[in-house]
């Protein structure tokens, strides 16, 4: 099994959890605020009681006594502990495969390149529907951020299974999407273009010949900032002639690449 590294979560306070939505087969990554300064081991166990008082705690009951913890040594390799009895293995088919991906998702997003998988203590899962599942080695692959309205109720972003070689490239890639159930992050009559860049900052310049809801340039520009992210860069700036504003987002200022995607659905529902 394989899957595409996101660059190392540098921000503390927040720890990214890849969660299962089993109602639409896909995993939705969610920053996680965290309180106070946490050993790497203990971040996980922290985002899910975070999680367990959110509007999110059924989709993170998955994890219910699962435990991720560095392997001695480090050198970017992690290990999962899951309880014998856990629900996961006696669940269907796309349950189970959701249950790996989301660990999968959330080792990517914290930067790590392997997982290794372990029931209770004894190595590998064997899980009924899709075999003995052992270990992942996760790529270093830049990916991209696609929209999906109908997740936990609400519209999310989620990375898109594809990649691209530069971070241009995915500009002009998410104006499209060719998997079933995704739509485009950059909504029609916006065209979305790299105009400069140095290792750690980009400026993305934004041409509208419709006005997008405001809803949708927010999720918008939060989508290439997170892209952005993929490929290395710590700021955006947005250029944008008639616009002050992409929702939150100033134009024409310097953004920090958020932490990880999704923060709003911590606080749906509250």
């Amino acid at each position: 099994m394989a899957a595409d590294a996101a660059p190392a979560q540098e921000d503390a306070g927040v720890m990214v959890v890849g969660l299962p939505d089993a109602a639409n087969g896909r995993v939705v990554p969610v920053a996680v605020p965290l309180s106070g300064r946490l050993a790497p081991e203990e971040r996980f166990t922290a985002a899910l009681r975070v999680l367990g008082r959110s509007p999110l705690r059924a989709a993170s009951a998955w994890f219910d006594g699962v435990v991720i913890q560095p392997a001695a040594g480090g050198k970017g390799e992690w290990m999962v502990h899951v309880p014998a009895q856990h629900r996961v293995f006696s669940a269907r088919r796309k349950e189970q495969k959701l249950f790996v991906d989301a660990l999968v998702e959330t080792a990517r997003q914290m930067g790590e390149r392997r997982l290794r998988f372990f029931t209770g203590e004894k190595e590998g899962l064997e899980l009924p529907a899709l075999g003995m599942v052992k270990a992942t080695k996760i790529k270093e692959r830049q990916r991209m951020y696609d929209k999906n309205s109908a997740s936990f109720g609400y519209t999310v972003l989620v990375p898109a299974p594809g990649s691209a070689r530069t971070f241009s490239k995915a500009l002009k890639q998410m104006k499209t999407s060719t998997i079933r159930g995704l739509e485009p992050a950059i909504p029609p009559g916006v065209n979305v273009e790299l105009a400069d860049m140095d290792a750690r900052h980009a400026t993305v310049r934004i041409q509208l010949t419709a006005q997008p809801h405001e809803e949708d340039a927010a999720r918008m520009a939060e989508a290439v900032l997170l892209t952005a992210k993929e490929f290395g860069f710590r700021e955006v700036t947005f250029a944008a002639d008639g616009l002050s504003n992409l929702g939150p987002y100033l134009v024409g200022m310097r953004i920090r690449v958020p932490a990880g995607p999704n923060t709003l659905l911590m606080a749906a529902g509250w």
